[in-house]
């Protein structure tokens, strides 16, 4: 390496950490969504990721797999 890079790109795995970040007792975040949908954008608005990590897809979910395939045949550029 030539350069030592400035940063290095990150994807944290939150956890449970928003919640509790956020202040907010685990009955609210269980049923009051609006409650957990804050602490989400809390935790993203002071901790902003380098990308999004998406949920792993399992092989043995087919509507998982359709989805992910869609994806990837889906045009890469407008057709318009």
């Amino acid at each position: 390496m030539e350069k030592v890079p400035s940063r290095i790109p990150i994807c944290p795995s939150a956890g449970h950490f928003p919640v509790e970040y956020a202040g907010i007792s685990w009955y609210e975040a269980m049923y009051d969504y609006d409650k957990l949908a804050q602490a989400g954008k809390k935790y993203h608005e002071d901790f902003p990721p380098d990308f999004y990590c998406g949920p792993r897809i399992h092989p043995r979910k087919k509507e998982a797999m359709e989805n992910l395939a869609r994806y990837i045949i889906r045009a890469s550029f407008s057709q318009e």
